[in-house]
């Protein structure tokens, strides 16, 4: 992601930023704290586990 000349990295770092600058017209994260926290769970889980098996599949 890049806004504004800023490159934003990682997925979960770049939700957040959206959420954080556009999150008056269109929330991507729910307002309830628990359902944030799980939704903030799920993205680090495919960032970090997912994404990590997928690229040592190919390596395979």
């Amino acid at each position: 992601l890049i806004h504004n000349g800023n490159p934003i990295c990682e997925s979960l770092i770049a939700v957040q930023y959206i959420e954080d600058v556009w999150n008056d017209k269109n929330p991507l994260l729910p307002s309830d704290p628990y359902q944030r926290s799980q939704a903030r769970f799920w993205a680090d889980y495919v960032d970090n586990k997912v994404t990590l098996h997928a690229s040592l599949q190919s390596l395979l």
